[in-house]
């Protein structure tokens, strides 16, 4: 026994050297002392040693490395055992986040069977038949496409993270966050991702992403400018995406892909992106229309609630036309709203119609590279792209809704945060503190509707607070993979049901019972 207590000491022990001196002493004693007595010398040595010159005795180590795992990672746990690895080495000048607890731990992310049974169906799939669902007739890209993700982060809850995740779990080759610490109209903010002690280290070392994505957290600092303010401001959020992508080694063939937290591409098409010949994605691009940008199915609030109007987020463009990353060569800086140096473009520089260019720059064809901003805002798609499912479609539904990205809006946990959110951010309007919850936006009408059951046919309904109702009988061809957990979905719907009547109770109706709109005060309208 002793025997075998020296050999650990020298493997498992290497930083305790009073461990490994105790043993020694007990080859000697070994031979001369009855074993009882030398336990207790042992035993009494090892404290003294212990207290004189503690060591580390929780985690085991080898070399330095801890091998220590959280309580996730049991023996009956092959499957989680197997994305325990650390993530991909990325170019060291990447910044993330410091990690000052080397001793803190957190679980692996264990995806559960049902979304990872989802994701095998998806990823198995011919990707011939995959190229043909998107009209590129089987033809695929010789290499396999690597895709750098990026988005801002302020709010959002773990909960849309890991719809998030759960969808794109190990595509991306690089997720990329930044958090600023203002909100778009200069109010001042706590980070709550990027700061000591912040969700982001969590975020990855759950490895929730999947362990063949980095997940890389940055900072904006908003010290020097306070007039930077709203849509310019997050254009230099957007900017500040590019950067991490460039740090964590993106090239001109890498493919960029930037939206928000709660804007993601359905997996089947995020696939189709790596292997298939989209013609946006070959070399050589003149830079004038290199976005691919979606159908996207907008779910407002709740699983329940879907908009008729779409969204055309996130955007897709390849590497070769970012600013940055493509070569710059003979190509002009467009200017931009402000101070010509920051925000979007001028609208004689494409900004809204991508023929709209000086001629010689049109005559040239080494049209301007794409900045955050203008993957974001900038015209340079040529149209939306969509599933169609046609052999899949059921001939007794002929009112379908389909796409190719989902948009999980205002995915929060209380309308505390959605009110903030419509008060500081973007276009920010300060009544959305007082007035009631139909009224604050559209998109919020629509849920408020949504879960009262009103119809579109009331005389303040516009074309964008119409959504389809549960009668109208609509198949969705594709839903996302978090979204195939029933029980998830009906959740969801009732606890922000439960919320939308408290927040009447504080705030008032929007509607009355049979539906007529309540008009607001002279001074809320």
């Amino acid at each position: 026994v002793v025997d075998l207590l020296v050999i650990s000491s020298t493997t498992r022990r290497r930083n305790c050297p009073n461990f490994v001196l105790t043993m020694k002493f007990a080859v000697i004693l070994k031979a001369i002392l009855p074993l009882s007595l030398m336990v207790a010398v042992l035993t009494i040595a090892w404290s003294v040693l212990q207290s004189t010159n503690g060591c580390e005795t929780s985690p085991s180590t080898f070399g330095g490395d801890s091998l220590w795992y959280p309580s996730v990672l049991s023996a009956e746990n092959n499957t989680t055992k197997k994305r325990s690895h650390q993530q991909p080495e990325l170019n060291k000048e990447a910044h993330s986040v410091e990690e000052a607890d080397e001793e803190e731990e957190f679980e692996i992310y264990e995806m559960p069977l049902l979304y990872e049974q989802e994701q095998y169906r998806i990823d198995q799939e011919d990707i011939a038949e995959k190229c043909n669902r998107y009209g590129l007739n089987g033809t695929m890209y010789p290499l396999k496409r690597r895709l750098f993700f990026g988005s801002m982060i302020a709010d959002e809850e773990w909960e849309l993270l890991e719809i998030h995740a759960v969808e794109t779990y190990n595509v991306y080759h690089v997720a990329a966050f930044v958090e600023a610490n203002t909100t778009h109209d200069g109010s001042p903010r706590t980070v709550r991702f990027v700061g000591e002690g912040g969700k982001a280290k969590k975020v990855q070392k759950s490895q929730m992403f999947g362990n063949e994505t980095s997940v890389i957290f940055d900072d904006v600092w908003y010290t020097n400018d306070p007039d930077l303010l709203f849509m310019d401001r997050e254009s230099e959020q957007r900017n500040a995406i590019i950067g991490v992508w460039k740090r964590a080694g993106m090239r001109p063939n890498d493919i960029g892909v930037m939206g928000d937290v709660d804007e993601v591409f359905a997996r089947d098409l995020l696939r189709a992106l790596q292997y298939c010949d989209f013609p946006m994605l070959r070399p050589g691009q003149t830079c004038q229309t290199p976005k691919l940008i979606p159908s996207t199915i907008q779910y407002e609030t709740s699983p329940y609630c879907v908009k008729k109007n779409r969204w055309f987020h996130p955007d897709v463009i390849k590497g070769e036309c970012i600013d940055g990353i493509g070569d710059p060569t003979e190509r002009m800086v467009p200017p931009r709203s402000y101070k010509r140096r920051y925000g979007e473009r001028s609208h004689d520089w494409g900004f809204a119609d991508h023929q709209r260019y000086p001629d010689y720059v049109k005559n040239s064809s080494r049209f301007p590279l794409f900045n955050g901003a203008d993957i974001r805002t900038t015209a340079g798609a040529m149209g939306a792209t969509e599933i169609i499912h046609r052999k899949r479609r059921p001939k007794k539904y002929s009112d379908t809704v389909s796409g190719t990205a989902y948009h999980f809006h205002n995915w929060f946990a209380n309308f505390s945060t959605v009110r903030n959110k419509y008060t500081t951010y973007a276009h920010g309007d300060p009544l959305s503190l007082k007035r009631t919850l139909g009224n604050v936006a559209d998109d919020i009408d629509v849920f408020v509707r949504c879960v009262h059951g009103l119809n579109n046919s009331y005389p303040v309904i516009t074309a964008a607070r119409e959504y389809y109702a549960k009668k109208d009988k609509l198949w969705f061809p594709q839903k996302p993979i978090y979204f195939t957990d029933e029980t998830y979905c009906r959740q969801r719907h009732e606890l922000m049901k439960k919320l939308v009547i408290l927040d009447e109770a504080k705030y008032g109706k929007t509607y009355f019972e049979n539906g007529t709109w309540i008009k607001p005060p002279e001074e809320l309208l």
